[in-house]
């Protein structure tokens, strides 16, 4: 989302992640620098992970697809 500062675009992000949580079974993922999706994620019961240099934790983004 683009726009301005003070224009909504953090409003209708929150608004269109409360909306895909309470009507689709779709995981959402959000990178948040900043940490200002926290509070909304605790409160619909989802997970924060940290990732930084030292951190145990990692996204493992190349994988091989299972054959069907």
């Amino acid at each position: 989302m683009l726009g301005t500062p003070g224009s909504g675009k953090s409003f209708a992000a929150k608004m269109e992640m409360v909306n895909a949580f309470l009507v689709t079974e779709d995981d959402i993922i959000i990178a948040d620098p900043e940490g200002e999706y926290h509070a909304l994620v605790s409160r619909l019961g989802g997970q924060t992970i940290k990732l930084s240099p030292t951190s145990p934790h990692y996204i493992k983004i190349l994988y091989k697809m299972p054959q069907v």
